[in-house]
């Protein structure tokens, strides 16, 4: 077999693996919603999918095109020998987001009066600042699980990983949720999914920087740097444009 032929090989399995695994967690979280829909009163679910809402945005807003710019540009150098790059973009990447979702949290908890009046929060969800924070742990966590799994493993083609840890989360979450449900209301519901989404942060992480460690320390080429800033600032006005196009349409349409 040739490497070529190898690679279409791996790659056709990897793409089916990838598949499945998107089907059997798209059933498990319906399965939670569904869970979480029955057990809860209307009042509690609606304050559950503006806090939900709120994860989505600081999602958005921190992503900075980080992910697909490591989605573009981790396979190319290493194919291209270059692990050591490729390790410290994604470092890079990691403490970047790190920074941006820490900053935004601390703007939030600070301004929370504000956006709570805007968003016509309830008083008990805009006063109770362990469930805000729990809220904006929730966001930095899947963003960074989004960077390092989602995107990372998944061009690197290490889909075994990435499938088992993602069926495993979704397994998770379920039983976690159900746990939460039965013993506590909102506030534990969210501890839940927290708990959930570090289920992938930390064998992401671990298989990041496995995969990643470079064979020898040489001396290697700087990372292009205006390179990489150009595509995630191209990747990140794109995803803010569509996102404003959805909000501006929801207006649009209430």
């Amino acid at each position: 077999m040739t490497a070529a032929t190898g690679f279409r090989t791996r790659a056709v399995s990897s793409t089916a693996l990838q598949y499945a695994t998107v089907a059997i967690s798209m059933a498990l979280n319906a399965l939670t919603t569904v869970f979480i829909v029955r057990k809860v009163s209307v009042e509690t679910y609606g304050h559950y999918t503006v806090l939900a809402s709120i994860i989505a945005f600081v999602n958005l807003a921190t992503s900075l095109g980080l992910g697909p710019m490591a989605q573009r540009f981790v396979p190319e150098f290493m194919a291209s020998g270059k692990k050591r790059q490729a390790r410290e973009l994604v470092g890079a990447a990691f403490i970047i987001r790190l920074a941006a979702g820490l900053g935004l949290a601390a703007a939030m908890l600070l301004t929370r009066d504000l956006w709570a009046a805007w968003l016509r929060l309830p008083p008990e969800l805009a006063g109770h600042i362990p469930t805000l924070a729990l809220v904006l742990a929730i966001a930095l966590t899947a963003g960074q699980t989004q960077l390092l799994g989602d995107a990372v493993l998944v061009s690197i083609l290490d889909h075994a990983v990435w499938s088992s840890v993602r069926v495993g989360y979704a397994v998770i979450k379920l039983a976690l949720v159900w746990w939460a449900l039965q013993t506590g209301g909102l506030f534990r519901l969210l501890a839940a999914w927290l708990a959930s989404e570090a289920w992938l942060l930390l064998p992401y992480g671990w298989r990041v920087w496995r995969r990643l460690i470079p064979e020898a320390a040489g001396p290697q080429a700087p990372l292009p740097l205006k390179r990489l800033a150009q595509y995630a600032v191209l990747v990140y006005g794109h995803n803010i444009g569509y996102f404003m196009r959805d909000r501006a349409l929801d207006v649009f349409i209430i």
